[in-house]
């Protein structure tokens, strides 16, 4: 009985042209990629890839610098040198791929 209430309901409001059509445009927005989280995404990509990368590369330069300077060469002087020379180099590889591959 529930069934029948629900299923009538429901082709009561599918039969509705403002229904299926605002469905209809729920349906395209969503199948040409443009969801509503799309834009957040990316400003935080954007965020993420910029002052935070360089923010980090720059702390991670001057920490194996100090720490190089100040207890010499050792391990923990060499892996932060390493991060801000991988990071910077990850950093110019998104740049260089975004310039020749762009959306």
């Amino acid at each position: 009985m529930t069934r029948a209430i629900l299923g009538g309901a429901a082709a009561t409001l599918l039969r509705n042209e403002p229904t299926r059509t605002a469905l209809r445009s729920i349906w395209v927005q969503t199948s040409v990629g443009t969801l509503p989280w799309d834009p957040v995404l990316e400003q935080l990509a954007n965020i993420f890839s910029g002052p935070v990368a360089h923010a980090f590369m720059a702390f991670a330069f001057a920490a194996g610098v100090i720490v190089y300077g100040v207890a010499g060469k050792s391990e923990a002087a060499g892996r932060l040198l390493k991060a801000g020379f991988v990071m910077t180099l990850a950093i110019e590889a998104v740049k260089l791929l975004n310039y020749f591959l762009p959306n």
